[in-house]
């Protein structure tokens, strides 16, 4: 490990802000607060749409031929770049590799793709760090064993100033009389598990209950038309555009956060952000333990992981937290937890100290 002088160090990505998305919010988050006590961070990120990958990415691979051999190391932001490891590896072998890995990284059906990866992944890094356990096992099945798990994070910041106000709320909604709010919030695609929910736990929730889905995707219309089936247009609202501010609001006014998500090949949660974007707001989160889910979701800290597809259990610990006597002392410790487990600077010490253990 270098000691007496700061590390140079060039992180690519090719989502960044004002891009939207997972990987663009995971390398804003990450990027600029790396220590620059430590670090000499140069960035080179694309933050437009990924039509611009067409000249972003051999970009990217023309810089590392001419200008790798001035870093100490690389930072990739995700795996669809690991020719740039490669390359790196051939033109300047003693700077060292690391790469962020996210589930999608690995599961991406598409054929061309994945002899991209089988030919350029393996070997290409120093260190392989994942968003899961899950994602890490995959890596595993691939024999890339030089990999260590480090969960996303949040910017524990993010509802400053915002108050919880749920009756305000359901007015808003045009809702006169109170409601136990269970929201899910993410894009509609069917390993999420919203179709299924919607046709199997929410029409023994209690009249009380409200189920809030906050999102759009390819499921929109299946889910609609399963409420309309199951007439439960009194139980289920849906919401497909709103605003970050909106949407925060939404997670501080929830009771219950639900994950149902369901298997399906090649389609893969990663690590679920939305878990803790809505402890943050003081939610237990209630998950089906599947793919990287159970590393966003701590048992009995941030929320439970129940069977997927068990639609008694998701039942069982919904009543469990809405039953609880002081809601409010409960909200105050999940979001304690949360701010202590996965703050954005705490994710960032991982990174850094991974960096510098390839000295």
């Amino acid at each position: 490990m270098k000691t007496n002088q700061k590390i140079k160090l060039l992180c690519i990505s090719r989502r960044y802000y004002p891009s939207l998305g997972g990987m663009s919010t995971f390398c804003s988050a990450i990027f600029p607060r790396i220590n620059q006590e430590d670090f000499d961070v140069t960035m080179l990120v694309l933050g437009k749409s990924q039509v611009h990958l067409l000249w972003f990415f051999p970009y990217v691979i023309f810089y590392i031929i001419c200008n790798a051999r001035k870093y100490d190391a690389i930072f990739v932001g995700d795996l669809l770049m690991c020719l740039a490891g490669n390359v790196c590896k051939k033109f300047s072998p003693q700077t060292k590799r690391l790469v962020a890995v996210h589930g999608l990284d690995i599961t991406y059906a598409n054929s061309i793709y994945q002899w991209y990866i089988r030919k350029f992944a393996k070997n290409s890094f120093d260190i392989y760090v994942c968003n899961s356990d899950a994602t890490k096992q995959l890596l595993t099945n691939r024999g890339i064993y030089k990999a260590i798990t480090v969960p996303s994070g949040v910017d524990k910041e993010r509802y400053k100033g915002l108050k919880r106000d749920k009756a305000l709320f359901l007015t808003k909604y045009g809702y006169s009389e109170d409601k136990d709010i269970i929201l899910t919030a993410g894009r509609l695609v069917k390993r999420k598990g919203v179709n299924w929910f919607v046709r199997n736990v929410v029409p023994c929730l209690p009249e009380s209950a409200l189920y809030l889905i906050v999102g759009n995707g390819p499921d929109y219309e299946l889910v609609k038309q399963t409420i309309h089936e199951k007439h439960l247009e009194k139980k289920v609202r849906m919401i497909t555009d709103v605003s970050d501010d909106e949407l925060n609001m939404c997670y501080l006014n929830a009771d219950v956060f639900v994950m149902p998500n369901i298997r399906v090949e090649n389609d893969m949660e990663g690590f679920g952000l939305v878990a803790i974007e809505a402890s943050l707001a003081g939610n237990m989160v209630i998950a089906a333990d599947v793919d990287g889910i159970s590393t966003a979701v701590i048992e009995g800290k941030n929320g439970y992981l129940v069977e997927s597809r068990n639609a008694e259990a998701f039942l069982e610990k919904i009543e469990l937290v809405l039953n609880q006597k002081n809601k409010e002392k409960l909200r105050e410790r999940v979001i304690f937890f949360t701010k202590e487990k996965f703050d954005w600077r705490n994710v960032v010490k991982q990174y850094e100290d991974a960096v510098k253990s390839m000295f």
